[in-house]
Order: structure tokens, then C-alpha cells, then sequence
């Protein structure tokens, strides 16, 4: 169950449906559960709690918004890095693509089409 007041679903463009995730607050305690160990090697690396906390949380919500497209559970998503680092899906022709900045992400899916996706907020304005 994808918990809507972090994760929003904007209408859908061209076939790809985009997420709109608020990362600050987002719960985490799971990630240890949910993530690969690779995710969880690239995180411990993160110097600030709050880049750790924001990695963690765009990955989290990344598989999340996975489960509910391929209906599965969060932990039976196996995602997989491509030479130019662009995640896939070993083996499914559905498409994702994540970004995230300043305590939001944005998440893209395509059903068949190749996606790439940019988020950027302007500190300044916060």
C-alpha cells in the first residue's frame, strides 16, 4: 500500500506515469528489509544522515511504486544497474527512472519505452 500523503501520483503523459515523493518525514526503518545490499553499501557511504536518509527514502519509495505496477512485494523487487548506471527490471519490459533534490524525488514509469526523469529544486526558494 503506497501511503499517499508522501507519495502522489501526477496525471499520466504520453503513456508514463510520473510520482511526486516528499522525502523529508518519509519512513525508513525498513530499509534494512526492503533494499539490496548494494543500495544499503551505496547509503553507508553518504557523510550526512540527511543525504542517507533522503537515498534511503527515494529507494524505499522507488520499490514501493514498483510493487504496486508488477504486484509483488517491496522485497521481491530485484533492480538491477546498467552499465551507464540506469536502473531496470532483469527480465520485464517496464521502464523506471528516479531523481531526487532537496527533500523530494520524482519518480518515472513507462510500460515499455525507456524513461528518464529530473527533479531540481531551487534552495533559494525554500
Amino acid at each position: 500500500m503506497i501511503d499517499q500523503t508522501r507519495l502522489i501520483k501526477l496525471p499520466s503523459v504520453g503513456g508514463a506515469d510520473c510520482w511526486l515523493i516528499q522525502l523529508d518525514g518519509f519512513d525508513t526503518s525498513t530499509a534494512t528489509k526492503i533494499l539490496s545490499p548494494s543500495e544499503l553499501s551505496r547509503a553507508a557511504r553518504f557523510k550526512f544522515e540527511k543525504d542517507r536518509h533522503q537515498f534511503f527514502a527515494s529507494h524505499i519509495a522507488v520499490r514501493l511504486v514498483l510493487a504496486t505496477y508488477l504486484g509483488r512485494s517491496n522485497e521481491e523487487i530485484a533492480i538491477q544497474v546498467g552499465l551507464e548506471g540506469k536502473p531496470f527490471l532483469p527480465g520485464h519490459p517496464l521502464h523506471f527512472n528516479l531523481s531526487h533534490s532537496e527533500g523530494w524525488a520524482l519518480i518515472g514509469i513507462h510500460p515499455y519505452q525507456s524513461i528518464g526523469i529530473d527533479i531540481e529544486i531551487n534552495a533559494n526558494l525554500r
